[in-house]
Protein backbone atom coordinates (compact mmCIF):
# COMPACT_ATOMS: atom_id res chain seq x y z
CA UNK A 1 0.00 0.00 0.00
CA UNK A 2 1.31 3.43 -0.42
CA UNK A 3 0.93 6.08 1.92
CA UNK A 4 0.41 9.30 1.02
CA UNK A 5 0.38 13.18 3.11
CA UNK A 6 -1.21 16.00 1.33
CA UNK A 7 -0.06 19.37 3.18
CA UNK A 8 -2.44 22.08 2.69
CA UNK A 9 -3.97 24.71 4.68
CA UNK A 10 -6.57 25.16 1.97
CA UNK A 11 -9.17 22.59 3.13
CA UNK A 12 -11.26 22.56 -0.22
CA UNK A 13 -7.76 22.13 -2.31
CA UNK A 14 -6.40 19.84 0.03
CA UNK A 15 -9.86 17.43 -0.07
CA UNK A 16 -10.00 18.46 -4.17
CA UNK A 17 -6.37 17.09 -4.50
CA UNK A 18 -6.89 14.18 -2.24
CA UNK A 19 -9.78 12.93 -4.57
CA UNK A 20 -7.46 13.37 -7.64
CA UNK A 21 -5.12 11.48 -6.13
CA UNK A 22 -7.01 9.18 -5.20
CA UNK A 23 -8.82 8.65 -8.55
CA UNK A 24 -5.57 8.32 -9.71
CA UNK A 25 -4.50 5.39 -7.81
CA UNK A 26 -7.46 3.38 -8.13
CA UNK A 27 -6.90 3.37 -11.88
CA UNK A 28 -3.99 1.92 -11.69
CA UNK A 29 -5.27 -0.59 -9.22
CA UNK A 30 -2.87 0.10 -6.33
CA UNK A 31 -4.43 0.57 -2.60
CA UNK A 32 -3.08 4.01 -1.81
CA UNK A 33 -3.95 5.55 2.61
CA UNK A 34 -4.25 8.85 2.14
CA UNK A 35 -4.01 11.29 4.81
CA UNK A 36 -4.48 14.88 4.78
CA UNK A 37 -3.20 17.80 7.32
CA UNK A 38 -3.94 21.41 7.04
CA UNK A 39 -0.59 22.96 9.28
CA UNK A 40 3.32 22.26 9.39
CA UNK A 41 2.95 21.68 13.07
CA UNK A 42 0.56 18.49 12.34
CA UNK A 43 2.70 17.66 9.56
CA UNK A 44 5.53 17.02 11.94
CA UNK A 45 3.49 15.14 14.55
CA UNK A 46 2.27 12.67 11.81
CA UNK A 47 5.89 12.34 10.82
CA UNK A 48 6.87 11.23 14.14
CA UNK A 49 4.30 8.26 14.09
CA UNK A 50 5.05 7.38 10.42
CA UNK A 51 6.94 7.71 7.16
CA UNK A 52 4.89 8.58 4.00
CA UNK A 53 6.24 7.38 0.91
CA UNK A 54 4.61 10.32 -1.18
CA UNK A 55 4.21 14.01 0.51
CA UNK A 56 2.15 16.70 -1.24
CA UNK A 57 3.39 19.79 0.45
CA UNK A 58 2.21 23.42 0.18
CA UNK A 59 4.72 25.87 -0.02
CA UNK A 60 2.97 28.83 2.05
CA UNK A 61 1.37 27.25 5.22
CA UNK A 62 0.14 29.92 7.62
CA UNK A 63 2.18 28.57 10.07
CA UNK A 64 5.26 26.93 8.61
CA UNK A 65 7.47 27.14 5.07
CA UNK A 66 7.16 24.68 3.42
CA UNK A 67 11.14 24.56 1.94
CA UNK A 68 11.63 24.09 6.21
CA UNK A 69 9.23 20.94 6.53
CA UNK A 70 10.95 19.73 3.67
CA UNK A 71 14.72 20.35 5.02
CA UNK A 72 12.62 18.49 7.87
CA UNK A 73 11.94 15.71 6.12
CA UNK A 74 15.48 15.82 4.63
CA UNK A 75 17.12 15.68 7.99
CA UNK A 76 14.99 12.87 9.54
CA UNK A 77 16.15 10.90 6.52
CA UNK A 78 12.85 9.87 5.99
CA UNK A 79 12.46 7.52 2.28
CA UNK A 80 9.74 10.50 1.30
CA UNK A 81 9.19 11.46 -2.13
CA UNK A 82 8.00 15.31 -2.17
CA UNK A 83 5.80 17.30 -4.73
CA UNK A 84 5.51 20.55 -4.08
CA UNK A 85 2.26 22.51 -4.75
CA UNK A 86 2.14 26.18 -4.69
CA UNK A 87 0.63 29.69 -6.14
CA UNK A 88 4.29 31.25 -6.56
CA UNK A 89 6.31 29.42 -9.57
CA UNK A 90 8.76 32.30 -9.76
CA UNK A 91 10.12 30.14 -6.25
CA UNK A 92 10.57 26.63 -7.91
CA UNK A 93 14.06 27.67 -8.15
CA UNK A 94 14.46 27.29 -4.67
CA UNK A 95 12.93 23.62 -4.43
CA UNK A 96 15.93 21.67 -6.04
CA UNK A 97 18.24 21.23 -3.13
CA UNK A 98 15.30 19.26 -1.10
CA UNK A 99 15.08 16.44 -4.17
CA UNK A 100 11.71 17.03 -4.98
CA UNK A 101 10.01 14.73 -7.91
CA UNK A 102 7.46 17.22 -9.26
CA UNK A 103 6.51 20.80 -8.73
CA UNK A 104 3.03 21.39 -9.04
CA UNK A 105 1.26 25.31 -9.40
CA UNK A 106 -2.02 26.20 -8.37
CA UNK A 107 -5.13 25.51 -9.44
CA UNK A 108 -4.05 22.25 -10.04
CA UNK A 109 -5.22 20.13 -12.56
CA UNK A 110 -6.01 16.53 -12.80
CA UNK A 111 -2.86 16.23 -15.37
CA UNK A 112 -0.54 17.60 -12.99
CA UNK A 113 -1.28 15.30 -10.38
CA UNK A 114 -1.21 12.27 -12.87
CA UNK A 115 2.26 12.92 -13.75
CA UNK A 116 3.26 13.47 -10.34
CA UNK A 117 2.00 10.15 -9.57
CA UNK A 118 2.82 8.92 -12.36
CA UNK A 119 6.70 9.42 -12.01
CA UNK A 120 6.76 8.05 -8.67
CA UNK A 121 5.43 5.24 -9.20
CA UNK A 122 7.76 4.15 -12.23
CA UNK A 123 10.95 5.86 -11.01
CA UNK A 124 10.68 6.05 -7.23
CA UNK A 125 7.96 3.52 -5.40
CA UNK A 126 9.52 0.13 -4.87
CA UNK A 127 7.73 0.07 -1.73
CA UNK A 128 5.09 -3.37 -2.77
CA UNK A 129 7.53 -4.10 -5.67
CA UNK A 130 9.25 -7.51 -5.83
CA UNK A 131 11.53 -9.50 -7.87
CA UNK A 132 10.59 -13.16 -8.76
CA UNK A 133 12.87 -16.06 -8.99
CA UNK A 134 11.34 -19.01 -10.70
CA UNK A 135 11.98 -22.55 -10.53
CA UNK A 136 10.12 -26.08 -11.49
CA UNK A 137 9.71 -26.61 -7.89
CA UNK A 138 8.14 -22.35 -6.75
CA UNK A 139 8.55 -19.26 -7.16
CA UNK A 140 10.14 -16.72 -4.63
CA UNK A 141 8.99 -13.28 -4.87
CA UNK A 142 11.73 -10.72 -3.20
CA UNK A 143 11.06 -7.39 -2.56
CA UNK A 144 12.58 -4.96 -4.52
CA UNK A 145 13.36 -2.88 -1.23
CA UNK A 146 15.24 -6.22 0.05
CA UNK A 147 17.84 -6.41 -3.08
CA UNK A 148 20.88 -4.89 -2.53
CA UNK A 149 22.39 -5.88 -5.61
CA UNK A 150 22.51 -8.45 -8.50
CA UNK A 151 25.71 -9.95 -9.06
CA UNK A 152 26.74 -11.94 -12.61
CA UNK A 153 29.00 -15.15 -12.13
CA UNK A 154 29.50 -18.04 -13.62
CA UNK A 155 27.04 -18.39 -15.62
CA UNK A 156 24.32 -17.67 -12.32
CA UNK A 157 23.21 -14.62 -11.02
CA UNK A 158 23.89 -14.30 -7.47
CA UNK A 159 21.34 -12.05 -5.19
CA UNK A 160 22.78 -9.63 -2.55
CA UNK A 161 20.26 -8.88 0.14
CA UNK A 162 19.64 -6.46 3.10
CA UNK A 163 17.71 -8.83 5.28
CA UNK A 164 20.08 -11.95 5.01
CA UNK A 165 23.60 -13.04 4.65
CA UNK A 166 22.74 -16.18 2.64
CA UNK A 167 23.04 -15.53 -1.17
CA UNK A 168 19.69 -16.38 -3.64
CA UNK A 169 21.14 -17.99 -6.68
CA UNK A 170 19.57 -18.22 -10.29
CA UNK A 171 20.30 -19.55 -13.55
CA UNK A 172 19.80 -15.94 -15.89
CA UNK A 173 22.00 -13.57 -17.85
CA UNK A 174 22.32 -10.27 -15.55
CA UNK A 175 21.18 -8.61 -19.34
CA UNK A 176 17.70 -9.90 -18.87
CA UNK A 177 17.15 -8.72 -15.66
CA UNK A 178 18.63 -5.38 -16.22
CA UNK A 179 16.31 -4.68 -18.84
CA UNK A 180 13.39 -6.30 -16.28
CA UNK A 181 14.10 -3.79 -13.99
CA UNK A 182 14.71 -0.70 -16.40
CA UNK A 183 11.58 1.39 -14.79
CA UNK A 184 13.09 0.91 -11.33
CA UNK A 185 15.94 2.45 -9.23
CA UNK A 186 18.81 -0.30 -10.03
CA UNK A 187 21.96 1.03 -11.99
CA UNK A 188 24.27 -0.85 -13.96
CA UNK A 189 28.08 -0.58 -12.76
CA UNK A 190 30.05 -3.13 -14.56
CA UNK A 191 28.93 -6.14 -16.39
CA UNK A 192 28.90 -8.11 -13.87
CA UNK A 193 26.67 -6.16 -11.18
CA UNK A 194 23.20 -4.53 -10.95
CA UNK A 195 23.05 -2.35 -7.65
CA UNK A 196 19.67 -0.76 -6.25
CA UNK A 197 20.84 2.96 -6.38
CA UNK A 198 19.89 4.14 -2.82
CA UNK A 199 21.93 1.12 -1.33
CA UNK A 200 24.88 3.46 -2.70
CA UNK A 201 26.90 5.56 -0.57
CA UNK A 202 29.32 7.31 -3.03
CA UNK A 203 31.31 6.79 -6.32
CA UNK A 204 35.26 7.15 -6.16
CA UNK A 205 36.20 8.41 -9.59
CA UNK A 206 39.63 7.84 -8.73
CA UNK A 207 39.36 4.50 -7.81
CA UNK A 208 36.49 3.70 -9.94
CA UNK A 209 34.76 1.57 -6.79
CA UNK A 210 31.51 2.24 -5.44
CA UNK A 211 31.09 2.22 -1.68
CA UNK A 212 27.29 0.80 -0.38
CA UNK A 213 25.93 2.33 2.75
CA UNK A 214 26.29 -1.02 4.14
CA UNK A 215 30.75 -0.91 4.10
CA UNK A 216 30.74 -3.50 0.54
CA UNK A 217 33.03 -1.82 -2.30
CA UNK A 218 31.92 -2.88 -5.93
CA UNK A 219 34.11 -2.39 -9.10
CA UNK A 220 32.81 0.06 -11.46
CA UNK A 221 33.94 -0.33 -15.11
CA UNK A 222 35.31 2.59 -17.08
CA UNK A 223 32.58 1.19 -19.74
CA UNK A 224 29.38 2.04 -17.60
CA UNK A 225 31.03 4.52 -15.23
CA UNK A 226 29.96 7.59 -17.10
CA UNK A 227 26.06 6.38 -17.32
CA UNK A 228 26.05 4.54 -13.97
CA UNK A 229 27.55 8.37 -12.64
CA UNK A 230 24.82 9.99 -14.14
CA UNK A 231 21.88 7.96 -13.33
CA UNK A 232 22.99 8.08 -9.75
CA UNK A 233 23.45 11.89 -9.80
CA UNK A 234 19.57 11.85 -11.45
CA UNK A 235 18.59 9.53 -8.30
CA UNK A 236 19.74 12.06 -5.72
CA UNK A 237 18.70 15.19 -7.38
CA UNK A 238 14.86 13.18 -8.05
Amino acid sequence: MVCVLICDDDAPLAEDLRLRAEACFASRDIAARIQICNSGAELLNLLNEASPDLVFLDLSLRDADGYRLAGEIRARRLKSEIVFVTSHPERMPDAFSYRPIGFISKPVSAQDIDDAINRFLLFYWIADACYCIRSREHNQQIPLRDILYFESSAHKVLIHLESQAELLMQTRRLDEIALELQDHPFIRIHKSFLVRADAISHIDRTKLRILLKNGTNLPVSRGYYAQALEQFIHYQLR
